[in-house]
């Protein structure tokens, strides 16, 4: 079909046709593609399922490293729906890239998914029948029961995710130390999904996998039906994750972060026995800081404070009343000034009764004169940790005071010494954890981690076991390809008296690599030409942004 119309500014005509087999929209998927080949990507993947559910060829067209390769290349193309093929198998590079005959159909992806779904079944199967239980016991088994929800099929899917994310710390160098992220994230469910549940906090229907991270790098997802705790589903495998992590790296800090929600004595004391260090929300006091501890502290504290005038004569009323009155303002002055207070220090020899050992709590209070919670202006947050004075200032190296938004003048602690290690691990350390925030959203939206529409529960784990495998593609081409200095900075200022820069943004940069939708589309789904000769493909790319047309280079060279 051709067809012209006049479209342009100048009424030039345009001339359209959908003969297009020699366009292609993934001009950079084959060299992405070649190097996961060589660093053998792929292997580690391919044989947990060549154990657990043999595909051997002549038997079947395609085997797992098909299946596998195609599966993981259509995420990373941005196409995770089976019946997405139907359009990819049109593209040349595609049909070229993931192997010699071609995609495979929906129905063989639909086929491979129920397979994993019956032998995992099959093996928790098994295992209830060696516990004396049968599969009319199902329903009376906790979310967290590894009987329901971990089989040995995905749990060995997992340990090769581990020592991947392991294999590109290597790649990168970053083993000095290790970060452990552990957090929980809603994926809402519609239909009839197997041991879906509802979560009162989040109001939705669906799973509450988690996702823990290793320096950012996705290593272990174990999903779990709605109001599963996460405590208890990170309890199932820190030790396994912990041990391999120490014997690859046993030089390293080993560092576990996570939110209040994972305030659990049996997960924090599996920590400690594996002889790493943790870092930890902590709803001290059952998250209200009007306790007598508490209080006596801050009491304490502000006797002996050598710079009392500094504080807020309002943060001092609000945290003290008996000690502190604010004189009325004068009638006719106008509003009440407002007032905002930052600071952070240290409770020190707090230890509950239900605790085995003294730990560090640090917290941080905000006062905010024009937002109240509870009825109060104040807002504390606290954490608890283990790490002394050394390991924290080799995690941190100074990030907390950098950022500004707590200084040690301003703080509510007496010794100077307190006041930095209280900044520096609550918002150098801990407040860290918003690079994992956004690496656990890019897994759901960008790897498309929450789209399960499978039935069976364990083919909808796989999928997203699949949005981590390919995660994990592409932050590696991402750390072989891109520099900290290729990073464009912005060149556009606001036209508003509000700067570029903010105070947390004085702190200095850490270089992730780019975002997963920035590779995808600026290095991955670029579009080109393809001629097809007798002993060559030739492609022509479209125009790419400097930094990318260099990492391009870089991944050609590789």
């Amino acid at each position: 079909m051709h067809f012209t119309s006049r479209t342009t500014s100048n009424n030039t005509p345009l001339s359209f046709d959908f003969a297009g087999k020699n366009v292609t929209r993934f001009g950079g998927l084959p060299l992405a593609l070649d190097f996961l080949r060589k660093q053998k990507f792929f292997d580690s993947f391919v044989a947990v399922f060549d154990e657990f559910a043999p595909r051997p060829k002549p038997h079947f067209r395609y085997d797992n490293s098909d299946l596998v390769t195609q599966i993981t290349t259509s995420n990373i193309a941005g196409f995770c729906d089976f019946h997405d093929v139907d359009h990819l198998k049109e593209d040349p590079l595609f049909m070229h890239s993931v192997n010699s005959v071609g995609p495979a159909s929906a129905p063989t992806l639909q086929r491979f998914f129920d397979k994993v779904q019956t032998t995992s079944e099959k093996q928790r199967r098994e295992k209830l029948e060696g516990a004396g239980l049968k599969l009319e016991d199902l329903p009376s088994l906790s979310k967290t029961d590894p009987l329901l929800i971990a089989p040995e099929f995905m749990v060995r899917l997992n340990k090769a995710l581990l020592n991947k994310s392991i294999e590109i710390l290597e790649h990168r160098g970053d083993t000095e130390n290790i970060v452990i992220d552990i957090d929980s994230t809603p994926v809402e469910l519609h239909g009839n999904q197997q041991h879906r549940a509802y979560d009162a906090h989040y109001g939705i229907n669906g799973y509450l996998p988690i996702l823990i991270t290793v320096n950012n790098h996705p290593a272990w997802v174990q999903i779990a039906p709605g109001a599963a705790n996460g405590a208890a589903l990170a309890l199932l495998h820190i030790r396994t994750i912990l041990q391999t992590v120490k014997t690859k790296f046993p030089d390293a800090l080993v560092v576990v972060r996570a939110d209040t929600g994972y305030n659990n004595n049996s997960l924090i004391q599996a920590i400690v026995d594996e002889n790493a260090r943790f870092i930890i929300g902590n709803n001290a006091c059952g998250g209200q800081y009007q306790t007598e501890a508490v209080l006596k502290e801050f009491s304490e504290t502000l006797a002996t404070h050598p710079n009392i005038d500094s504080i807020p004569k309002q943060v001092l009323q609000a945290l003290c009343p008996e000690r502190f009155e604010l004189t009325p303002a004068p009638i006719g002055i106008g509003d009440e000034e407002r007032v905002k207070f930052r600071s952070s220090g240290l409770l020190k020899n707090y230890q509950p009764k239900s605790w085995t050992f003294a730990r560090t709590i640090a917290y941080r209070l905000q006062y905010n004169s024009d937002f109240k919670k509870n009825g109060s202006e104040l807002n504390f947050r606290f954490i608890q940790t283990n790490l002394n004075d050394d390991e924290i200032q080799r995690l941190s190296n100074g990030r907390g005071v950098e950022k500004q938004r707590s200084v040690p003048e301003a703080s509510l602690e007496t010794d100077p010494a307190a006041a930095h290690k209280s900044i520096e691990l609550y918002e150098g350390i801990f407040c860290d954890r918003g690079n994992d925030e956004r690496m656990n959203s890019e897994w759901k939206s960008s790897c498309y981690a929450s789209l399960c529409s499978c039935s069976g529960f364990f083919a909808n784990a796989l999928r997203m076991f699949f949005s981590a495998v390919s995660m994990q593609a592409m932050q590696l081409i991402g750390c072989v390809s891109m520099r900290e200095e290729d990073r464009p900075t912005p060149k556009k200022k606001r036209r508003s008296a509000k700067p570029n820069v903010t105070r947390a943004h004085k702190a200095r940069k850490i270089f992730f690599g780019p975002t997963i939708r920035s590779i995808r589309e600026f290095l991955i789904r670029v579009p080109a030409t393809v001629t097809s000769r007798k002993r060559r493909i030739h492609i022509s790319l479209a125009h790419m942004k400097a930094p990318f047309a260099l990492a391009f280079q870089r991944l050609a060279q590789l």
